[in-house]
């Protein structure tokens, strides 16, 4: 029986001329890449890991350019040494700035950090405040979740308010029967606006506050939107089904 070594051209195969170029070609790319990682690495400041002094540099700078660069690293940061410069960020000059900080409040939810999303809650670009509002369908149902809320309730803009208010009712109350929000659920269940009825209706039902009844009896009744004063009657059975200890707590 033959060997594959009685054929020259097997024996050859192995180091073609196409084979060895494919070679050279794989480890001249290989070492381009890490040559080019650390040199990017060294360029960004970065090559010690070193991101929170990197961080801290870039955001306390004259730039704002620099500071965007910084506030957006500090989205990947969790360092509490970086808190007071994170503050100092949502009062920004620089519009980008404020923007960069409030988009890396999303992953900030301990309760501590209530004061950083009032302020973002604050600023004075109504897109800004649109975004603070959110960042609230990412931080769960903690009391202090229903605070920020109640505070983007009473925006001057409506954009704003609405949010808030279709956050609160898709996010927040139908796992927190949070009694804070009867009376401004009411009051905007009063509201010109039909769709801002609808929601005010709907978390009225999910709050089910017997001091609701008189507003949705009156809108069951009145409204001239058929969905609304159906949405009132549906709110009045889910209140009618309170236990007699469920109306006093």
């Amino acid at each position: 029986m033959p060997r594959q070594s009685d054929f020259p051209e097997a024996r050859m195969s192995r180091w073609n001329p196409e084979t060895i170029a494919f070679s050279l070609l794989l480890t001249l790319t290989f070492t381009l890449f890490l040559f080019a990682g650390g040199a990017m690495l060294e360029a960004l400041g970065l090559k010690s890991l070193d991101w929170v002094e990197v961080a801290r540099g870039k955001m306390q700078s004259d730039d704002p350019a620099i500071r965007l660069q910084g506030a957006k690293l500090l989205t990947t940061i969790d360092d509490s040494s970086l808190t007071t410069l994170h503050r100092s960020l949502l009062n920004d000059p620089s519009q980008a700035v404020r923007r960069a900080a409030i988009e890396g409040l999303r992953t900030r939810q301990a309760p501590h950090f209530l004061d950083f999303h009032l302020k973002a809650l604050s600023d004075p670009v109504t897109s800004l405040r649109q975004l603070a509002v959110e960042n609230l369908n990412h931080t769960g149902t903690a009391p202090w979740v229903g605070e920020a809320l109640l505070k983007a309730l009473s925006d001057y803009q409506p954009r704003v308010q609405t949010l808030a208010l279709e956050t609160a009712v898709r996010s927040y109350l139908p796992k927190s029967a949070d009694r804070r929000f009867a009376e401004p659920l009411q009051f905007l269940a009063t509201d010109p606006r039909p769709a801002v009825r609808s929601l005010a209706v709907k978390g009225l039902g999910l709050l089910r506050d017997p001091s609701a009844q008189p507003v949705l009896e009156r809108l069951a009744g009145v409204d001239p939107d058929p969905e609304i004063r159906e949405g009132a009657e549906r709110a009045l059975t889910q209140i009618a089904r309170l236990t007699p200890n469920q109306h006093t707590q």
